[in-house]
This record gives C-alpha cells, sequence and structure tokens, in this order.
C-alpha cells in the first residue's frame, strides 16, 4: 500500500487500517470500532503469519510474484472447502521513472473467504505527486463490502510536505466487521522538516460511516526523531 498512499504523514490515517480513535476490539490483529461498520479500511489487506512466494527478477521495469499461504486448520470434511485450501496471491508489477503500479489478486481462505483485486498506482509530476488504489471483494458468502477507492497526494512546501487524501467504500449493506463497507475518509496535513532528523506534523482526519453514531474526527500532532 506503500505505491498508493504518497502523503508521507506519519500518522495511521485509516484508509488502509483501523482510525487511532475509539478502539476497544481487535479484528485481524486490527483495532477497530465496535459499533456499525466496525472498520474504516477502505483499502483492505490481511496480514499472513506464514507465506511461501517467489518474485521475478526485474525486465523493463516488470517484476512478477507468487505467493502460497499454506491451510493450517484441520478439517474432517471433504473437498476443496475455504478451510482446505490454501491462500493465493498473485501480482503483476511496474516501476520505471515516474510511474509505480501493481496489480494484486488475492485468493483469501479461512473463516471469511474471499476473493480481492487490488490496483495500486503513484505518479511523481514534481510538483506534486499522487497515489491512486483501487479494490473490489467478493465474499463466499455472496454478500460484498462493495468498491474501496481512494486519492492521495504529496505537495513540498517550503521545508516539509503538505500530505491529503480521499477515500471511499460503499457497500448496501454490512458484509463483514473487518471491512469499512459504507464508509468515506478526508484528512489533510503538513509536514515540517525540523532538521534532518526531526520532524513536526498535524494532520486532521475525518471518518463518516453511514447509519452510525461513531463518526469520527481527530487531530494529530507529532514530533518526530530518527536516530
Amino acid at each position: 500500500m506503500g505505491i498508493a498512499d504518497v502523503s508521507n504523514l506519519p500518522v495511521v490515517t485509516g484508509l488502509s487500517g483501523s482510525s487511532s480513535a475509539a478502539k476497544d476490539v481487535t479484528v485481524d490483529g486490527v483495532y477497530t470500532v465496535a459499533a456499525g461498520d466496525t472498520n474504516a479500511r477502505i483499502i483492505y489487506g490481511d496480514t499472513y503469519a506464514n507465506q511461501v512466494a517467489y518474485q521475478s527478477p526485474s525486465i523493463s521495469g516488470f517484476t512478477f510474484s507468487f505467493g502460497v499461504v499454506p491451510v493450517q486448520t484441520v478439517e474432517t470434511s471433504v473437498g476443496n472447502t475455504a478451510a482446505t485450501k490454501d491462500t493465493l496471491s498473485y501480482v503483476l508489477a511496474y516501476s520505471n521513472g515516474p510511474l509505480n503500479a501493481s496489480v494484486n489478486l488475492t485468493d483469501s481462505a479461512g473463516g471469511t473467504a474471499y476473493k480481492q483485486t487490488t490496483i495500486v498506482a503513484n505518479y511523481d509530476f514534481g510538483i506534486a505527486k499522487i497515489g491512486f488504489a483501487n479494490q473490489s471483494i467478493s465474499m463466499a458468502t455472496g454478500v460484498n463490502p462493495g468498491n474501496g477507492t481512494m486519492v492521495t497526494a504529496f505537495v513540498p512546501l517550503g521545508n516539509g510536505n503538505i500530505g491529503a487524501g480521499y477515500g471511499r467504500r460503499s457497500a448496501a449493506v454490512q458484509a463483514s466487521s473487518s471491512f469499512g463497507d459504507d464508509v468515506k475518509q478526508s484528512f489533510v496535513g503538513y509536514k515540517y522538516n525540523l532538521s534532518k532528523r526531526t520532524t513536526l506534523s498535524a494532520t486532521y482526519n475525518k471518518i463518516n460511516r453511514t447509519g452510525t453514531a461513531t463518526d469520527l474526527k481527530e487531530t494529530h500532532v507529532l514530533v518526530g526523531h530518527s536516530f
């Protein structure tokens, strides 16, 4: 997701994770909001404890990778069910000059089986850098959490940069507590370089979840130092 989120702000915005506020439960090891649409995840991605993967050498800027997450569930039923099959991931990426792009196809097994297609890209115009992501998810239950789209921006300004982003995932009904089913998010911030290793940033983040009373508005002020 580093390809799509170019904002360069040192806070969790929620475009590819949960908000930093109202934490009370976890899903897949990520803090989420318990009421209503429990995540603000516009673009969703699982993490895996065990994976075997191959990545090809770069050929004219293109690389291909393939990953397998071996099933670790003991299942007594017969057949290739969601609980007995491996999770598979395919990625075709391109990186050359100002353009970076990638498309990922994931066939995820387990308790919440789904298939997803994620396209990410960024382009450096010199005066600004723009990032983009789009994701569609098809769940085994047949109730899907809609399509997610996000756009981010990086604009150098003075001794720092402006970062901003907007994202939305829309669905008619809540499909799973793991996804942001009907959610919009926008954020903007400025990161100032106090020195080569010390930064000061301020970010405003807003998350709207349809049908809940737990919309979020946050302001982050952060001082960071690299040792």
